[in-house]
């Protein structure tokens, strides 16, 4: 099976079992993809569940299946580490009530490179700007 490598950004994960999640990552190569994780939850994981946490910004290597199928992912990492939006209230609404406004924008499971660019540089922004507004562009 083909992998492929990507940035994505975490949109939500669903408990699954007793140590496994379903994760829908919007990457940057694939669009809009969900992936299976088994043993996350499990106190010997390599990777904990908090790095799917909505929001956070990823590199991941992920296996290529069918579409419409739950896929895995490989290997996975942080590729930004927010300093602001995981402990500022207003930041991390505002950064919600955005990925819930590019959740519904996205009609299909196709990629549009443009589409993620400009919600995770706008991610990124509201985490490192020293002010917020609630005119926030």
């Amino acid at each position: 099976m083909a992998t492929y490598e990507s940035k994505g950004i975490i949109f939500r994960n669903i408990k699954y079992g007793e140590s496994s999640i379903i994760c829908d990552i919007y990457t940057e190569e694939k669009g809009l993809r969900s992936f299976i994780v088994s043993g996350v939850r499990n106190t010997k994981s390599k990777t904990g569940a908090g790095i799917y946490r909505p929001l956070h910004i990823v590199q991941l290597t992920a296996y290529d299946g069918p579409q419409g199928k739950l896929a895995r992912i490989k290997e996975i990492h942080f590729d930004y580490v927010y300093h602001h939006i995981n402990i500022h209230v207003v930041r991390s609404g505002m950064a919600l009530f955005m990925l819930e406004i590019a959740r519904n924008a996205l009609r299909n499971d196709e990629a549009d490179p443009d589409l993620f660019r400009f919600v995770r540089e706008s991610l990124i922004k509201l985490d490192a700007s020293e002010q917020i507004s609630p005119l926030f562009i």
